[in-house]
């Protein structure tokens, strides 16, 4: 079957063993099938019958020049040409100069590595310990930033297809084995995050709820016309297209502007961007045996190059969101997608796109603006100001691999399970849409390997949990009332609304927390001193 394996493909696996047909599996059984042969519109779609038979077809793929790797933001795979993959790494790396190449990893240069490592270590441990002596920070404070078990290596630098975008673009990662700057980057990201979380929360969306919340509330008010627009931009490459430099300075205006007092749990802010600066200068990765100098940004999985982008979006933006608020339009973002509502000429838009990339930082994007587009994890539609919301399949891989709902991990099967029904019970105000959408979580769970009985208890104790223990709707049609379900997505609705509040009254606990044990650490070191 690998034989005939010649263009980009999708790929699903069981994360359990499948048990629907109650047949053993023996050697004559495939290892790999077609499930989907494909379109003009959609790639084919291939089923690998077991986890244990990945490596092997893994390295039969390779024997072909092709790969096979687990995808960004969704739980399927992908497998393409390795060339394919190398073209589009060479282009990520050429088009955004993110990383200078210094040399190629052999036996005869690894003792230079090690030597560099070992000297990059001291400078981290001399300089925490230069700021602790000089109470630049806390004993603390320190402690959290110098304390580690781990062996100190340099960091891994990998990519991801990112399979829901045209083109299919790899995305960079980053695997941390540097513990000292793990150390910093944590403690930095913990200390600064709460501040721009409160800072950005009217324009921030943390997911799909939010925006439903925000584009039900813009019905209400009546301002949803026959001839608005949906807007949603994705900023290329977010975190590699952004200097260091332009990320050291908008992240001291943000904090001179946002922080009154000039500090943050007593640490100055010549200090933050002091540990900023040895967090991410100099940064090296190892890539392919070579090893480089990541002079600009950082991977996409990394917390705080993702706040610092976060940050320069914050002032990038700030034009458009002050025109869209004089209008009474919407704006929300999510890292590097954007939306908002637009109710002028699409010219008029890249007008003001135009002059915010003149005027402050250059972005690479791509617009979509329509009556019905796709953002997040959402279809948003209208029809002449009738509004509609559906959960976006993006391929014919979502009736097969688990559902990828933001913020949950595949491993943890309940947890997703029970975030998967949030998201169909927050988005469908209809019970025939929520029965199909839940058919295909249904769907999904069976063909990974779980039976019927995990499958009804975790939908009844959904219902038990929002108070509707009698919306018998996984049972079939004759079972479905609108009213009960009507009951269903009001409770999930408030469900999303009060989380929201809590997380925000949780993180302003968390910094007045902070700040109090932190006053009261300095008045004890006080007293003892004297």
């Amino acid at each position: 079957m690998v034989d005939q394996i010649n263009q980009a493909i999708d790929v699903v696996i069981p994360c359990k063993n499948n048990k629907l047909n109650n047949k053993t599996k023996n050697e004559n059984d495939e290892r790999i099938t077609v499930l989907f042969e494909g379109n003009d519109r959609r790639r084919p779609l291939y089923e690998i019958t077991d986890m244990q038979y990945f490596d092997s077809i893994q390295k039969q793929l390779q024997t072909k020049n092709r790969i096979l790797l687990p995808t960004y933001n969704t739980n399927a795979y992908y497998s393409c040409e390795i060339i394919e993959m190398q073209q589009k790494i060479s282009e990520h790396m050429t088009h955004t100069n993110a990383y200078r190449f210094i040399m190629d990893i052999n036996e005869t240069n690894q003792p230079l590595l090690d030597e560099l490592l070992l000297e990059n270590d001291k400078l981290i441990a001399t300089t925490l310990n230069n700021l602790f002596h000089t109470q630049c920070i806390t004993y603390s404070q320190w402690q959290q930033m110098i304390f580690h078990r781990s062996k100190s290596e340099f960091d891994l630098l990998y990519f991801l297809p990112d399979t829901r975008q045209e083109n299919i673009p790899f995305h960079p990662m980053i695997l941390d084995r540097h513990p000292l700057t793990m150390n910093i980057a944590r403690f930095i990201t913990q200390l600064i995050q709460p501040l721009y979380d409160h800072v950005t929360s009217t324009t921030t969306f943390h997911n799909s709820a939010d925006v439903l919340d925000a584009v039900e509330d813009y019905v209400r008010r009546d301002l949803l016309k026959s001839n608005t627009l949906f807007a949603n931009i994705h900023i290329h490459d977010l975190t590699t297209s952004i200097p260091l430099e332009i990320l050291y300075d908008t992240l001291q205006r943000f904090l001179i502007e946002f922080n009154s007092n000039g500090q943050m749990q007593n640490i100055k802010i010549p200090t933050i961007l002091y540990m900023v600066r040895l967090c991410l200068e100099p940064r090296y990765v190892i890539y392919d045996n070579k090893f480089y100098q990541q002079v600009q940004g950082g991977g996409f999985n990394s917390p705080l190059i993702m706040l610092l982008s976060n940050i320069c979006l914050f002032y990038w933006q700030q034009n458009l969101v002050n025109i869209l608020n004089d209008k009474n339009e919407i704006f929300g973002r999510y890292n590097d997608e954007l939306f908002f509502t637009w109710n002028k000429s699409e010219q008029r838009l890249q007008d003001i796109l135009h002059v915010a990339n003149q005027q402050w930082l250059t972005l690479q994007m791509r617009l979509c603006l329509s009556s019905s587009i796709h953002y997040l994890d959402i279809i948003l539609s209208h029809t002449s100001g009738q509004f509609n919301a559906q959960v976006a399949l993006h391929s014919e891989t979502d009736h097969y691999s688990l559902p990828y709902v933001f913020g949950h991990s595949v491993q943890s099967y309940v947890k997703l399970f029970q975030a998967a029904l949030l998201r169909i019970a927050r988005c469908y105000t209809d019970i025939n849409q929520f029965a199909e959408a839940l058919g295909v979580i249904q769907l999904s769970f069976r063909y990974n390997g779980f039976d019927d009985e995990f499958i009804v208890d975790q939908i009844q104790t959904f219902l038990n949990n929002f108070k509707v223990p009698d919306l018998k709707v996984h049972c079939g049609k004759h079972f479905y009332k609108q009213p009960r379900y009507d009951r269903l997505h009001y409770n999930v609705t408030k469900h999303y609304q009060k989380k929201r509040r809590e997380k925000i009254k949780l993180r302003r606990y968390r910094k007045t927390l902070k700040h109090q044990c932190q006053s009261s650490f300095m008045k004890f070191v006080s007293t003892a001193s004297c």
